[in-house]
């Protein structure tokens, strides 16, 4: 309404009207509290009459109050749309005696206008109409505040996972890097000192050969692995399956737990987002495993259905308090399982964690194919 700069919230979200107002005709008091409210606030009679108007009701229909006094409701100039549905509105209220509400867009003053409306009915002689209480609201910017905000929070998420590609590009690069080059180079020196040590039996036999080889080939083997866990050249070559499946072998290996594994994924490969999200989230949680759990058992599905990828980790280790581990990784403590919630997010999904210390730890994702 004029002169009202505020963006209200919808009348539902402020007030609480459980059943009619003890009065059966405005009283002095009701109209002063009424004259300092933001709405417009009207009382109509059982004959659809307005009994009464405050100041916000006089600037929304450009009559001063008195003169709205006695005017039928279908006489008052309200925005059409609004006008219509509260004539039935009101029908309603008298029909149910409770109260009722509705929110509509209306051409007002030349603008697209959000109104909501709230009926109240007013207490009534037994046999006789009710007369109704009308309390308008306009919730136009509150509900351009709400869209503003959904499409910030649109643009945050776009951002975020533009963020996320880039570092994973950046990550695949680096793995590039890591394998095409100092691996390439280090597997050479290692040959090279293989060689020397068959064929120069000139060597001083205290240096120690076989130690310096022992130490090329551990190298060689950490830097494979900082390479799989930047980037497996797997994912980007044959998919999420192979990739999958070749990280929790390794990991099962190095954990010495039993791993079983499912996948009902379609024969065309998911969009490389939804791929790399579903790896990330599970290589962090069988880092997890590997790292806390001390498990025996681990077990991981993937399938997908028209609408959505599901993923599933289980394993039969010690759990942890999953609200706990979260208000850490809120605090920064650790950003493990904030970071595997936020990537299923970013990607329109969400993951859920159950953890109990007695039966372990299972992780539910769901992504949906088309991210929103």
């Amino acid at each position: 309404m004029e002169g009202n700069h505020k963006a209200l919230a919808p009348l539902s979200e402020s007030f609480d009207y459980s059943g009619p107002v003890v009065s059966s005709h405005p009283d002095m008091r009701f109209c002063d509290i009424a004259d300092h409210l933001p709405d417009a606030v009207l009382a109509f009679n059982a004959d659809d009459k307005c009994d009464f108007a405050n100041s916000p009701a006089s600037r929304l229909f450009g009559l001063h109050g008195q003169r709205m006094q006695g005017i039928h409701m279908a006489q008052l100039g309200l925005p059409d749309e609004l006008g219509k549905v509260s004539r039935d509105m009101l029908q309603r209220v008298r029909d149910t005696t409770e109260p009722q509400s509705l929110e509509t867009v209306c051409d007002y003053k030349g603008q697209q206008r959000h109104f909501e409306a709230r009926f109240i009915p007013q207490r009534a002689d037994a046999g006789r109409r009710c007369g109704v209480i009308m309390v308008v609201r306009d919730i136009t910017e509150f509900r351009q505040a709400e869209e503003a905000a959904r499409l910030n929070a649109r643009r945050v998420k776009q951002v975020s996972r533009q963020v996320l590609r880039i570092q994973e590009q950046s990550s695949r690069h680096l793995a590039r890097e890591l394998h095409d080059e100092i691996g390439q180079t280090l597997t050479a020196v290692k040959f090279s000192l293989q060689n020397m040590a068959k064929t120069d039996n000139s060597l001083n036999p205290s240096i120690p050969m076989a130690q310096t080889i022992e130490m090329v080939s551990s190298l060689l083997e950490r830097i494979r692995s900082l390479s799989l866990d930047l980037r497996p050249s797997l994912l980007d070559d044959l998919g999420l399956e192979p990739a999958l499946r070749s990280f929790a072998r390794r990991q099962a290996k190095l954990g010495q737990f039993e791993i079983d594994l499912s996948f009902a994924l379609p024969k065309q490969r998911l969009e490389q987002d939804m791929e790399t999200t579903c790896y990330r989230i599970f290589q962090e949680g069988l880092t997890n495993i590997l790292k806390y759990a001390s498990a025996s058992e681990v077990w991981i599905r993937v399938s997908t259905d028209d609408h959505s990828l599901y993923g599933y980790l289980a394993d039969n280790g010690g759990g942890f308090d999953v609200d706990a581990a979260l208000d850490k990784a809120i605090a920064g403590h650790s950003t493990g399982l904030l970071s595997m919630q936020e990537r299923a997010m970013l990607m329109g999904g969400r993951l859920r964690i159950e953890s109990a210390t007695v039966t372990g730890t299972r992780y539910y994702l769901e992504l949906p194919l088309v991210a929103g």
